[in-house]
């Protein structure tokens, strides 16, 4: 865990992917929150880091809620030399925080984690990632590679075969196929004469965004885009 405790990153997208890939390889997930007005701070918590509210388990058992109280956390800063340009721009992960303690730049002789889970809920013991993202939508997203391949043949094969040849040259991914197959149809339903938004859904992409958007049949227009990071 300690390993962790000094890493920089060029972007909070590198940041996010490195410790989303920290945790597939450790039997967890991960998700980012926000804090409101500070752009130079980002945590990153467990997925079962939500409180289970006192009361109210039978309630969240229906719900499939995944909290669970626990206090993993990722805390990374962008520091102020970065920021205001003197050196290179760089994420930095600063402290990492355990349900048994904490591990920081400054103090890392705190959370003494030998032998025991970090975490207050069991790991997914598998020697393969895979096993991992199956139980974990946080791990099933379509790769940058996946989806320039199928920008390429989807209007060639059929949605079965453009399923197959996922299946087959990336067999490291893990999706569900109605992920792949509504990705194929957004991809086909792209009216032809849309050369404006084009350049736009490839940039958003090449950044890391997940875009769903819906075009008028009859006109050919834009109607609505929303993106997911």
């Amino acid at each position: 865990m300690s390993d962790l405790i000094g890493k920089t990153y060029s972007s909070k997208e590198a940041l996010e992917l490195d410790v989303q890939l920290y945790a597939l390889n450790h039997g967890f997930a991960l998700t980012t929150l926000h804090v409101n007005g500070d752009k130079h701070s980002e945590y990153v918590n467990c997925v079962h880091h939500g409180k289970i509210k006192a009361g109210n388990q039978e309630h969240q058992r229906k719900t499939k809620t995944m909290a669970r109280g626990c206090k993993w956390q990722i805390y990374a800063r962008l520091p102020k030399k970065a920021r205001e340009g003197e050196t290179v721009p760089f994420w930095e992960i600063r402290k990492v925080t355990l349900h048994s303690g904490t591990i920081s730049s400054n103090k890392p002789e705190q959370g003494n984690i030998a032998g025991g889970n970090p975490h207050n809920h069991e790991l997914i013991a598998s020697a393969n990632p895979k096993d991992v993202a199956r139980c974990y939508i946080q791990h099933q997203k379509l790769s940058q590679d996946v989806r320039k391949a199928l920008m390429v043949i989807c209007g060639d094969l059929s949605t079965g075969s453009a399923i197959k040849m996922v299946e087959e040259n990336y067999p490291e991914v893990v999706v569900k196929r109605k992920t792949i197959y509504n990705y194929i149809q957004q991809q086909k339903s792209v009216p032809g004469a849309s050369t404006e938004f084009d350049p736009l859904k490839v940039y958003l992409e090449s950044e890391g965004y997940e875009v769903f958007y819906k075009v008028t049949p009859t006109t050919n227009v834009l109607k609505h885009l929303f993106t997911n990071h």
